[in-house]
Formats: structure tokens, sequence, C-alpha cells
């Protein structure tokens, strides 16, 4: 991705240089240099950590990218949702809707039928479409039963999302 499609996919995006710096890990002041043209040839590293918060090709290993399978694994033959999760600053923002968004369309892709997960929020997930389901109609895919908090101070719903 060139300087200027990421400026492009900025603007689409809705994104601050602010939210891009947290994003990334990139300083605030790098991206703002960056998009100003003040910085004529940033390093390698820099610009692959901004691509991926701004959904490049490549994704990456920033909290937020468009390579799904660090929050995506299949069990029992199904495919799960897992371990995603929002900062809390930059709840409200849309990157948890990306996020979901990416997986379904990966799930899509590799022919899958339906997506399951255990949401912390699942009001959440309730706006993207996922039902609360019984959790022995899902499989056996989450750790939760062998926590200590589980059922007592923590109660997760397991949802499950059919794809069309």
């Amino acid at each position: 991705m060139t300087i200027a499609e990421m400026k492009e996919r900025k603007i689409q995006l809705g994104y601050t240089n602010e939210m891009i710096a947290e994003l990334s890990g990139v300083p605030l002041s790098t991206v703002q240099k960056i998009f100003a043209g003040v910085t004529e040839k940033p390093r390698y590293e820099t610009l692959r950590a901004i691509e991926s918060v701004l959904g490049g090709p490549q994704g990456g290993a920033g909290r937020v990218c468009e390579e799904a399978s660090p929050y995506m694994a299949k069990r029992q033959g199904e495919y799960i949702i897992d371990g995603i999760a929002v900062d809390k600053v930059l709840r409200k923002t849309g990157m948890g809707r990306i996020l979901v968004n990416k997986v379904i369309s990966e799930v899509k892709k590799l022919g899958g039928k339906r997506i399951y997960l255990v949401a912390r929020a699942p009001g959440f997930f309730r706006k993207l479409g996922f039902e609360a389901i019984d959790p022995s109609e899902a499989p056996n895919f989450f750790e939760c039963k062998q926590c200590p908090q589980y059922g007592v101070s923590c109660h997760p719903e397991v949802m499950k999302l059919e794809i069309e």
C-alpha cells in the first residue's frame, strides 16, 4: 500500500492520526510527519504497522488489521471467533465491527456456514446478528468451563451466527 493509498484509506475509515498512532504503536509525531509528507522515506516497519491498521493486504501484528487468523479458529469442524476484544478507549469507533466483519468474510470464503463465540459483550454481537444459544449446541471450544469465575462472577454467553 502506498502512502497515497494509506491517506485515502484513512479518510474512508474516518481515522484520525491519533487513532492510527494508538492502534499501530507508531508515535503520533511520526504518523503526522508521514501523512503530511515531511518524512520522505519512512522505515518499512513503520509503514507496515500503519498499513496493518488501515487494512493493508498483508495484514500485520497490530491490534486491528484485516488478517482474520488471529481472531478465528476452527474447532470440531466449526469456525469460532476466539479472543477478539477492543481496548476501552477505542470502543464505539467501529473497530470491533471491522474485526468481526473480516472474520465473517473469511469464513464465507472458506465455505463456513456458521460462526460460534463466547461473548462477554453479548449486546455488541447481537447487533451484528449473533444469537445466544445453549452451550450444549456449540462445539466444545472454550476454556471458560474450567475457570473458577465461570458462572460465579463471569457469565459469558455462547452465541452463533448463521452465515447466508
